[in-house]
């Protein structure tokens, strides 16, 4: 079997769970970064890779839900959501459908290392999907960002949105009509050459 560390991001608001996972973890198969904030977690999101996402709720700016989501769509992590019981069926209900595992909180060592391995597991068998998939070019993806940005610039034109507007908008928008983020830029630069 293969040695690989997972990169794990820990979006936790509560110091003794944070703890309480560092102690779980064994160093030898995971590295653990930890922040308290959906906002922090954005920005390191940027600046790093990750394997993936554990999402306490709730966090300090938000709940953790639509962070949760777009991290999981957007980015294609793995993503593991903590909530109440109280919430725990809400928060499944809004997650599931974009391959998030939930589980209700308290829970046990046992059950958060099972639902850990469960995540690894998916992630391995999505790795050796990829890896027989042809490889996108540099080009390629270069000309999908000029698309997406032509596309936010237009809507920023005609519709007065600012830049982080817009980005919200696409990102949402390609969620909900379960899109490519490039078709749906494709779809309004369309609308717009047309008029």
């Amino acid at each position: 079997m293969k040695e690989f560390i997972y990169k794990i991001l820990l979006v936790s608001q509560f110091e003794k769970f944070n703890e309480t996972i560092k102690s779980i973890l064994d160093p030898r198969n995971y590295e653990l970064v930890v922040v308290s904030s959906a906002s922090e977690a954005k920005r390191l999101l940027i600046e790093r890779s990750f394997d993936i996402v554990i999402v306490n709720t709730p966090l300090k700016d938000e709940l953790g839900v639509l962070f949760s989501i777009d991290v999981s769509y957007r980015l294609k992590l793995g993503v593991l959501v903590l909530a109440k019981e109280n919430i725990y069926a809400d928060v499944y209900e809004k997650t599931n459908e974009f391959g998030i595992l939930t589980i209700s909180k308290p829970t046990s060592k046992e059950t958060f290392i099972q639902a850990l391995r469960l995540i690894t597991s998916t992630l391995e068998k999505i790795n050796m999907s990829k890896s027989s998939e042809p490889k996108k070019s540099l080009d390629e993806r270069m000309k999908e960002i000029r698309l997406i940005n032509e596309a936010k610039l237009l809507l920023i034109k005609n519709k007065n949105y600012t830049e982080d507007e817009v980005h919200k908008w696409l990102e949402k928008t390609s969620m909900d009509l379960r899109v490519k983020k490039i078709d749906l830029a494709k779809h309004i630069i369309d609308i717009y050459h047309k008029k």
